[in-house]
């Protein structure tokens, strides 16, 4: 039963590392020391052996609530995406589903509290997103960096593919 293999991570496990703490202190808005932090999630699985073997790795922000199985969810979208440890061809490829409406009516490209990475494949794409986020220090959402990586794309010369998903009712 997949939905038993749960990992809960907290800033502080990576923040010991210095240069990952300089970043966190750049922040003069509190929550996105948390938002930047999501970049590095990768590198959190690189310290613990136990992880060698996980190839895909499915992120959700701690106060996303699920009603139904999550293996069934995932099962889904691997099928729906084509996602699987396998098959990326090495090209790197962040998987996000459509962000959320503003007040103006407007939609974000992506929305960054649920996301599927590819252990390898992703590592750029999250370091776009990390440098995105790190160049506009004051910004006060992921989001503003997420949609830069989506304009990006048109550009033949940027090195990150990030598909949106449709968000799904399983």
């Amino acid at each position: 039963d997949g939905d038993n293999k749960f990992v809960i991570l907290h800033p502080s496990m990576l923040a010991k590392k210095q240069q990952n703490q300089q970043q966190f202190d750049q922040f003069g808005f509190e929550a996105m020391k948390y938002k930047v932090y999501k970049s590095h999630i990768l590198d959190f699985f690189d310290l613990d052996h136990r992880f060698d073997a996980v190839k895909v790795v499915y992120y959700l922000d701690v106060d996303i609530v699920v009603g139904n199985r999550l293996q069934d969810l995932f099962q889904g979208l691997e099928q729906d995406y084509h996602i699987s440890a396998s098959t990326h061809n090495n090209i790197p490829t962040m998987y996000m589903f459509r962000g959320n409406s503003n007040r103006a009516g407007s939609y974000s490209h992506a929305q960054g509290g649920q996301f599927i990475l590819h252990r390898q494949a992703s590592r750029t794409c999250l370091q776009n997103w990390r440098d995105s986020m790190l160049m506009n220090v004051a910004e006060e959402q992921d989001q503003k960096a997420l949609d830069r990586l989506f304009d990006k794309q048109r550009f033949p010369q940027f090195t990150c593919q990030v598909v949106t998903m449709e968000r799904d009712p399983r």
